[in-house]
């Protein structure tokens, strides 16, 4: 089973993808886990690294489906977990925070600002009800 389709790589990859944030992200599942997806065209390989997996590489490695998209399910991410890509590229592994999160983790105390926090796995329940505007 995949989460993006290629209707949705052709339009992200084409600009024309006005909801991506319906796709891209984390997205936790009704039955539990969380769809996790995002853009990285020159990785070689992408891990989603959590509270869910202790921060640990090849606990839940990424496919990649086209289109330099990656995507991978984890069945035990829940809302409030805090996540990262760890992107492996030709020469150099990063830990990057999710461009599509729906929440960040709050800087802490120590001053340290904005640098290397995590995203947080959010359940979306908001409703929008301007329709008709």
């Amino acid at each position: 089973m995949a989460w993006l389709t290629a209707e949705d790589i052709y339009l992200f990859n084409e600009g024309t993808a006005a909801k991506a944030y319906h796709r891209f992200g984390a997205h936790p599942q009704e039955a539990g886990g969380a769809w996790f997806a995002t853009w990285a065209p020159r990785a070689v390989r992408l891990d989603v690294v959590g509270d869910f997996n202790d921060w640990a590489t090849g606990a839940h490695t990424m496919t990649s489906v086209g289109g330099g998209c990656w995507e991978v399910f984890v069945p035990d991410a829940r809302p409030g977990d805090r996540y990262k890509y760890r992107i492996q590229g030709p020469h150099h592994t990063a830990d990057k925070a999710d461009p599509f999160g729906r929440a960040m983790e709050p800087p802490d105390a120590s001053g340290h600002g904005a640098v290397g926090l995590a995203s947080i796995v959010l359940d979306s329940a908001f409703t929008w009800t301007d329709d008709a505007w």
